[in-house]
């Protein structure tokens, strides 16, 4: 079993093997909010500008003097981002997966609709394709037209659709 590297505990994110989680949306929005840099967020109570500044102690002390190297400069550590950028990349693929599945099954229920039109009695040249066409393309009138249970009631319901359409 592989591991997260932090202990003998599994990986973390082994609950995105079955399934996208409901809130990937609001852990797309968390992880991927710029809206402050990392230099620009302060703790509370501290303001810019509050450095206290180090001064070497004496030499008579036998204790190491402080570093007065400025801090604010220095590169922040790389691990907390590290784990971040894998994250965000994570929920990168699987939001680009759950697209092109959505984008598969509307395609597989319009092919289903269109295929249902026709064995009602449309033809391709006839105007309730051309009607189906344009209905099929939301969800709504798809689940509606599948849900009408025979072929002479779906080929008078595209009829009325042509109908009010004109």
């Amino acid at each position: 079993m592989p591991q997260s590297g932090l202990g003998k505990k599994p990986n973390g994110c082994k609950k995105f093997e079955k399934f996208i989680p409901h809130y990937i949306d609001h852990l797309h929005e968390l992880l991927h909010n710029d809206e402050y840099a990392e230099d620009e967020v302060y703790a509370e109570g501290e303001e810019e500008g509050n450095d206290v500044d180090a001064c070497p102690m004496s030499n008579s002390s036998r204790k190491r003097s402080s570093n007065t190297k400025d801090t604010t400069s220095s590169p922040s550590k790389k691990g907390k981002n590290q784990f971040l950028n894998i994250f965000k990349g994570l929920i990168d693929t699987m939001q680009a997966g759950s697209f092109e599945d959505t984008n598969t099954m509307r395609d597989y229920e319009i092919q289903q609709s269109l295929m249902l039109a026709r064995e009602c009695g449309a033809t391709d040249e006839s105007e309730e394709i051309f009607m189906a066409t344009e209905l099929f393309a939301t969800r709504y009138n798809r689940t509606i037209f599948a849900n009408i249970k025979t072929n002479e009631a779906r080929l008078k319901w595209l009829q009325i659709k042509c109908a009010r359409n004109k």
